[in-house]
């Protein structure tokens, strides 16, 4: 996993280490050289434009023109905000143009190979000032690559402005930060590169999840059974929606459950059944929810609500589930819909799934809302259930209420009917395995991602359907089982 550092725990962070000995100056010149060094490895050097802002963003810009300048690079500076205010800032500047660095009021953008945007950094709020609009505008219709400083300007923490620079590499300081992986700032940001420069990340309390992670997944025995790897009773499907129930079985297999068995009533269990002979069929009503709680305690995790519908005896089965089981649940689609705003309490484990929309109905917030700052809203959502949040979208969200993973794997072509009943069903068949609920969860979503990334490598994003995912979940694992252990 790698640190996430939010715009205030950057400050932060910064400032204990100019507290505790190191000057801005040398931090800033630290930075500059990770940003000249990325230059050099991924651009055309012929005429480089540095966009420069008013306070340490722009530092970090006058200081890249300085050193380009010794290095023999014609290099051009522009301030469309006018002059540096920050000590700092201040002091780059005059070093720069002590050097000989040249200013431009009106670049011809064309004769420039590539732009350094230092204009505005992490602590920026959207919009953009006009004067920098105009600009960036003109440099997307030029074509002119842009590295950014840190951030691109024009994205804030939650939200961007359309006039912002797509970049083709941000290079970022210490950490990455939550608008480098969160829409929309993920649009702008391009090839990522988090430069060290000697601040440290301890105080982070949001990561990304690696490959690496993986290897928190129980290893496989040689020696072991089928019940060495678990049960999943699987409480889902309906007449009407099967194949979620089926898709959300079958991937809690394919990830290594050593048994899925199904509970539902005797038809829609014997649907999945035809299409899954490896389960084993539990028919039975909703009326008494002691025999789903029976059932319950034979198992090691409950899935509930892929498919499963919406009726008086499911939501008060479903209910007992959570307030009486005994072991960890995974809760996905109608076993959300079921409670709207209401969640009971539960002493075990609860790993909840919902996409936007349905943590719209669990929270009463817009969807505006939660895009916005979907981890302060999930982590809210857990703090209040003591659930496990797993907020699904294009770059899902996974939280207990204190630590937070964002996942960075997955691609549009798995925005698919059945994607997210693939999704619980790893949840699921991982904690059967022995894995931790929230490790299960941010696992499940990293692994989810990957395999649809390898079925976007199959397929394209057209033609991919939650099967494939489901499929390639087993290859992914195999191949990192490989690697990893």
């Amino acid at each position: 996993m790698q640190p996430v550092l939010t715009n205030d725990r950057m400050k932060r962070a910064d400032r204990m280490t100019i507290e505790s000995g190191t000057p801005s100056l040398v931090l800033m010149e630290r930075a500059a050289e990770a940003v000249v060094a990325e230059l050099h490895l991924s651009f055309d050097l012929r005429r480089v434009l540095v966009v420069c802002g008013q306070g340490n963003n722009g530092g970090d810009g006058y200081a890249v023109a300085d050193i380009l300048r010794h290095q023999g690079i014609n290099v051009t500076v522009f301030a469309p905000c006018g002059t540096p205010q920050t000590p700092e800032a201040i002091h780059q500047a005059h070093r720069a143009a002590k050097s000989g660095v040249s200013v431009t009021d009106n670049p011809e953008l064309a004769t420039y190979s590539v732009i350094v945007d230092a204009l505005f950094g992490i602590g920026f709020h959207p919009p953009l000032p006009e004067a920098a609009k105009r600009f960036f505008i003109a440099a997307h219709r030029a074509g002119v690559p842009v590295l950014a400083v840190d951030v691109p300007s024009g994205v804030g923490a939650t939200d961007c402005d359309d006039a912002a620079p797509v970049a083709a590499v941000t290079v970022t300081f210490a950490a990455a930060k939550p608008q480098h992986y969160l829409y929309p700032g993920a649009f702008h940001t391009g090839r990522l590169v988090v430069a060290e420069i000697g601040i440290a990340t301890d105080t982070a309390d949001i990561f990304v999840s690696t490959a690496d992670d993986l290897r928190l997944i129980p290893p496989r025995r040689a020696d072991a059974d089928k019940g060495k790897f678990g049960k999943v009773l699987a409480v889902v499907g309906s007449a009407d929606m099967p194949g979620a129930g089926y898709l959300a079985a079958k991937a809690a297999y394919r990830v290594g459950c050593g048994l899925v068995e199904l509970f539902g009533d005797r038809t829609t269990t014997r649907t999945i059944g035809a299409m899954l002979p490896e389960a084993v069929l539990r028919p039975d009503a909703f009326s008494d929810p002691q025999k789903l709680l029976s059932r319950a305690a034979s198992v090691h995790v409950v899935l509930a609500g892929c498919g499963l519908g919406i009726t008086p005896t499911r939501k008060r089965a479903i209910g007992a589930l959570v307030r009486q089981a005994a072991v960890p649940l995974v809760l996905d689609a109608d076993a959300l819909n079921l409670f709207g705003q209401n969640f009971p309490k539960a002493d075990v484990p609860v790993v909840v799934t919902p996409h936007v929309g349905e943590f719209h109905r669990m929270t009463g917030l817009s969807v505006a809302e939660i895009k916005r700052d979907p981890i302060g809203h999930a982590r809210e959502f857990a703090r209040k259930t003591g659930y496990t949040v797993l907020l699904k979208d294009a770059r899902s969200v996974i939280t207990d209420g204190a630590t937070a993973f964002i996942n960075p794997t997955g691609n549009c072509g798995m925005a698919t009917a059945g994607s997210g009943d693939v999704l619980a069903g790893i949840v699921a068949g991982l904690i059967a395995q022995g894995a931790k609920p929230f490790d299960a969860a941010r696992l499940g979503a990293y692994l989810h991602g990957a395999a649809g990334d390898l079925a976007k490598q199959q397929r394209g994003e057209y033609g991919l359907m939650a099967s494939d995912i489901s499929q390639n979940a087993e290859i992914i694992l195999d191949r990192l089982n490989e690697v990893l252990r």
